[in-house]
């Protein structure tokens, strides 16, 4: 593929995944340093990263990106990598603060990053008398108004320790009505959950789920919302671990990303959902993949 042909990444994956080798880590190497508005770059660098977290080159280059790319999409998504790695990192610490002198997405989820995740988890009180509150408040749209921005409030402030989290933002989800911010603001929280909660969490695939289907019927690659989600569902698939109801992530970007139909071809044949493939087919992938 050509350099800053869409599936580049992917095609380089895949290649990756079978021969992890010297000549083809250079080929990434080369492809980071050229192509830094990509909007895959972050697959093909952290694959690097995965199998040396910390190596000075593969370092380097992430920090370089940073500085150089403070607008991209998934600009905190390395940082997070970098600073997991190394938490406290003063210069990360810095290129932080810079990153937050603009006001941009993501910025409450930098600020609790920097500070730190909160702890010990909040139980389940509050979002279980919340419920209570909101069922009790049917017929009162005041009361009404006032829960929904009490909950988007402590949703926003607390993920993803909050125990229920996911509950009460289905039902704003549900009740979001037609106001534009209040629909950004429900999106954007349920992404920074997605991102920072445990990928084995049995709500993950769900959430993600809805947030697809909220996505335009002609979905293509370019777009900031589709290709966030489409990349932390490719990273989640990916994994290592278990991943609860993951057919359901993979046959929606089957149906809506043709040109992720080839990786996600490996992820199942050969890749990490091979195991659970095997051991428990399901019926509709095994009808895409023999399509």
């Amino acid at each position: 593929a050509q350099p800053e042909h869409a599936s580049w990444s992917y095609v380089w994956q895949d290649v990756w995944g079978t021969k992890p080798e010297a000549d083809v880590r250079k080929i990434a190497l080369d492809w980071l340093g050229a192509q830094p508005e990509h909007a895959s770059w972050k697959f093909t660098w952290e694959k690097l990263w995965e199998v040396a977290p910390g190596e000075a080159e593969v370092r380097k280059i992430a920090f370089d990106w940073l500085e150089a790319q403070p607008g991209h999409q998934f600009w905190i998504f390395i940082w997070n990598m970098l600073w997991t790695a190394t938490p406290g990192d003063a210069v990360l610490q810095a290129v932080a603060l810079e990153w937050l002198k603009t006001p941009r997405d993501y910025a409450g989820l930098m600020r609790r990053c920097l500070a730190g995740t909160p702890s010990p988890a909040l139980s389940w009180e509050w979002s279980d008398k919340w419920k209570i509150d909101w069922c009790d408040a049917a017929d009162d749209g005041p009361r009404r108004r006032s829960l929904f921005t009490e909950a988007l409030t402590t949703l926003s402030e607390t993920l993803p320790e909050l125990g229920g989290w996911t509950s009460v933002w289905d039902l704003l989800w549900e009740n979001r009505g037609q106001d534009p911010a209040t629909h950004a603001e429900l999106q954007k929280i349920a992404i920074e959950w997605l991102f920072l909660t445990d990928p084995e969490h049995p709500r993950w695939a769900p959430l993600w789920c809805t947030l697809w289907s909220d996505m335009p019927d002609t979905i293509a690659p370019g777009t900031s919302s589709v290709d966030r989600l489409s990349s932390q569902a490719i990273d989640w698939l990916n994994g290592p671990t278990k991943r609860p109801f993951w057919p359901r992530v993979w046959l929606a970007l089957w149906r809506d990303c043709v040109h992720l139909r080839e990786h996600l071809g490996s992820i199942v044949r050969f890749g990490a959902r091979s195991d659970d493939f095997t051991s428990e087919p399901d019926a509709e992938v095994a009808t895409c993949l023999r399509s």
